[in-house]
């Protein structure tokens, strides 16, 4: 998820941003040890958590 948060905090800062796409591969060993859920509650909460950051930078 730092990515994302990275994107929003430039986003947030009136930064330019460019998409680039990648080439995504399937696993080919192990799982993941995320589930759908745990990973949308932590995008939530690092989604707070970068909006509190712009809004001390652009008040400072």
């Amino acid at each position: 998820m730092v990515y994302i948060d990275l994107f929003l905090l430039f986003v947030g800062m009136n930064f330019d941003v460019k998409y680039v796409n990648v080439n995504h591969r399937y696993r080919k060993y192990g799982f993941s040890k995320y589930s759908t859920l745990s990973r949308m509650f932590k995008g939530i909460y690092d989604i707070y958590r970068v909006k509190k950051l712009i809004n001390k930078i652009n008040h400072d």
